[in-house]
């Protein structure tokens, strides 16, 4: 309501200022037009949610104006939510009686006057309901009372035209119904044209004026004895009342006469609702003369001087008549409109229209609030594009999630103010470093991507284990060459002089020495850094949270906001880059659902099981092989040939969150075995690269058509009973749970077994 009523009120405004700036200049018809606007704000309880990308138009919507005053000075309609509180005194009769009641006490328990004196005792307490729930009530009374009166009003004015009426006929007619025979104009040609109208036609005693009267579509023109009697003038009024007729006047009568008493308390609505009625006049009497032709302009003047002969009133505002009476300034309006026919000027119209688009613009809209994915109990698990993120239970029935359809963002909103609280992004290194500067707080994902460039930014560097700092201590004023050893650190970046602000030069003589040429001037005690960075993978990329910004959130809202942005940031770490993690997407799981089977000895669906999960870098999957016999335990190799140069390019973390989905999807299976394979000479290079043994089991076997030797270079399994004892039982038996429901299952194990692996 409270949105309708600030709106509704800004628009009326503008209307208002309209009319004063291109009175004259514009059509009456379109000036009258302009409230049907008001109507439909009034009508329509919401704003439209649409996103503006003209500029910044969005800061001077209505609502969006509103909600920042409220955000920065509070919202005042929350005064209302308060209970109402009272104050009774408890001297007097009534005030022992209350005193009496309340301690349960006999006569002597009079309160108000003790021995020591005189005392002035108060009750104070609270009623049940709250100052918005008075106003409500009073509000209601409103209504009740204004749609009473517009009732009575329309009841007793139909009254007295049915009990006085009679039907009017033509001079030298004879019909039991007359029938108004108007002039019309032709669209085509813009000559007049004659065509019969069906309108009943009575005559009443002791009318007012003339007027068209009851519901659309069954309306009847009532005349004044005057108006019946002389010809010219009857046919303006009946084109007039016509005209009320084709522009369904009766029905925007009602229309107006509802709103107002829905609406009573807003005294802009009352005074939109006077001004329609006289738009209407005006827009009835431009389309008279349009019909009548410019010959009738002045007859046409005389013949409603002659007629509006009473004064209006506030119930002629109540009647859903379109009658002909008017206050002073709104005949005098009339008239001089009448007289002068006011020029219509194209660039008024232009211009007027424009005002209105923008001032459309303005209250029909606001920002759009999120909306999207919400979740009762338990985490959900979301994935859009390169992000998989797990979201916590803690936020559930709160908070929700929506997907950016441009950039795949996901953003988390708290569901009852509908405003971002957070997202999880994927952009790169220099957005990440503009976003920062910006002020707004940002939480690497880990070490996906160039992260690791994006921490040492933060200056988070101290916080990653993986990343190798060597410092130095240089006297005042020491001037030497000198040389950075960054911890043998292999692939190491260069150094980076913090007080020349220079990158080291080239790497000179070996792989881990690098020389600064030249001298530099050292303050007191200043530390020198040296940072090496481990290579990230090939992606371009930053994987980020960003916290939203709250300035135009309500301070009610504030501290679930915070909280929602607490419980995000503890659980960046469990987010997973799918993309870095061999394209896990929605499709992975669908196919996971679709084909868990409770056997192993169902070998279409295995091999698809193995088929959709990611394969680990530094690998080539070979095939399957099922070991089914009941005398051996039951189990899955799966086969590999080795593709990289060295066991440490191998992802081994893959494997065992490979092993947690297969036992997950295979009812029976007991055990999982990676197998890797690999010639004789990757063997060897493999066995001289390893410092100590490894703990393959190397057989030799004969190779395909004797071209090559293959060696089993390892073999790394999983049993169901040893994950089990972490995981609890994975798999769910249930043959009638829904496939949705266990790609849900599944992605959220998914998440926590990538967590629980350090993958990322």
């Amino acid at each position: 309501m409270k949105e309708i009523m600030i709106t509704s009120s800004v628009l009326i405004l503008c209307i208002m200022l309209i009319r004063v700036i291109f009175k004259g200049k514009i059509s009456s018809r379109l000036q009258y037009a302009l409230w049907l606007l008001a109507a439909l704000r009034l009508v329509i309880p919401f704003s439209a949610q649409i996103s503006m990308p003209v500029g910044s138009i969005e800061d001077f919507r209505v609502m969006d104006l509103v909600e920042l005053m409220e955000a920065r000075v509070g919202d005042p309609s929350e005064l209302l939510e308060r209970p109402v509180s009272f104050t009774m005194s408890l001297e007097g009769g009534f005030g022992d009686m209350m005193a009496e009641w309340l301690s349960g006490k006999g006569g002597d328990s009079d309160v108000a006057r003790q021995a020591d004196g005189p005392t002035s005792v108060f009750l104070a307490g609270r009623i049940g309901a709250g100052w918005i729930d008075v106003f409500r009530g009073l509000w209601i009374g409103g209504m009740v009372l204004a749609a009473a009166w517009m009732l009575a009003t329309n009841f007793f004015f139909w009254r007295r035209l049915h009990k006085g009426r009679r039907e009017f006929v033509p001079a030298g007619g004879s019909g039991d119904k007359a029938e108004h025979e108007s002039t019309c104009m032709d669209k085509k040609t813009g000559t007049g044209k004659n065509e019969k109208r069906s309108v009943k036609i009575y005559v009443v005693d002791e009318l007012a004026s003339p007027c068209l009267y009851g519901f659309p579509g069954r309306e009847a023109i009532y005349l004044t004895p005057d108006a019946a009697e002389d010809e010219k003038r009857m046919r303006h009024v009946l084109t007039h009342e016509m005209c009320h007729r084709k522009h369904g006047d009766s029905f925007w009568s009602i229309l107006r006469s509802v709103l107002v008493v829905v609406y009573w308390v807003n005294p802009l609505v009352w005074a939109a609702a006077f001004l329609s009625k006289r738009d209407c006049e005006l827009a009835c009497d431009e389309a008279a003369l349009m019909l009548l032709g410019e010959d009738q302009r002045i007859p046409y003047g005389e013949t409603l001087l002659s007629i509006i002969t009473k004064k209006s009133r506030l119930s002629d505002l109540a009647c859903t008549a379109t009658t002909m009476t008017g206050s002073g300034r709104s005949v005098k309006e009339r008239i001089r409109f009448i007289a002068e026919k006011p020029r219509v000027l194209g660039a008024a119209v232009v211009a007027a229209l424009l005002l209105v688009l923008v001032v459309s613009v303005m209250v029909f809209t606001k920002n759009p609030r999120l909306s999207g994915g919400t979740w009762e109990e338990g985490d959900a698990v979301v994935i859009s594009g390169e992000l998989m993120v797990r979201l916590p239970e803690t936020i559930a029935g709160i908070s929700g999630y929506h997907i950016e359809e441009n950039s795949g963002d996901i953003l988390v909103y708290q569901v009852s103010s509908g405003r971002e609280a957070g997202r999880f992004r994927a952009l790169s290194f220099g957005e990440a470093v503009v976003l920062a500067e910006e002020g707004r707080e940002i939480v690497p994902l880990g070490s996906y991507g160039r992260n690791p460039y994006l921490r040492q930014y933060l200056g988070l560097l101290n916080e990653d284990a993986s990343v190798e700092v060597t410092e130095h201590n240089y006297l005042p004023d020491e001037a030497i060459g000198h040389t950075y050893i960054p911890g043998g650190a292999e692939g190491s970046a260069a150094g980076m002089d913090s007080n020349s602000n220079r990158e080291e030069p080239d790497v000179m003589e070996d792989d881990t020495t690098y020389v600064l040429e030249g001298s530099v001037e050292y303050l007191p005690d200043e530390e020198i850094v040296t940072v090496g960075i481990p290579a990230a993978g090939s992606s371009e990329l930053c994987y980020i949270y960003v916290k939203a910004d709250d300035t135009r959130v309500k301070e009610a809202d504030l501290d679930e906001m915070e909280y929602i942005n607490r419980e995000l940031e503890a659980v960046v770490n469990q987010a997973v880059i799918v993309s870095a993690d061999r394209e896990v997407g929605e499709k992975t799981f669908t196919d996971l659902a679709k084909n868990r089977t409770a056997y192993l000895g169902d070998a279409s669906k295995v091999s698809a099981l193995v088929n959709a999960l990611p394969q680990p870098e530094g690998l080539a999957y070979t095939g399957i092989e099922l070991h089914t016999d009941s005398d051996t335990e039951l189990a899955l190799d799966i086969l590999y040939e080795m593709t990289a140069g060295r066991w440490e390019d191998v992802d081994e973390e893959l494997m065992h969150v490979n092993a947690v989905m297969l036992f997950a999807t295979i009812g029976n299976l007991e055990k999982c075995n990676f197998r890797i394979e690999g010639d004789q000479g990757e063997i060897k290079a493999e066995v001289n690269s390893q410092s100590s043994g490894s703990p393959a089991s190397k057989e030799m076997e004969a190779g395909m058509l004797g071209h090559y030797e293959v060696m089993s270079i390892e073999s790394i399994s999983f049993e169901r009973t040893d994950l089990e004892k972490k995981w609890g039982e994975l798999w769910n038996g249930d043959a009638q749970a829904e496939e949705n429901v266990l790609t849900e299952q599944l992605k959220s194990l998914y998440a926590q077994a990538v967590a629980d692996s350090g993958m990322d």
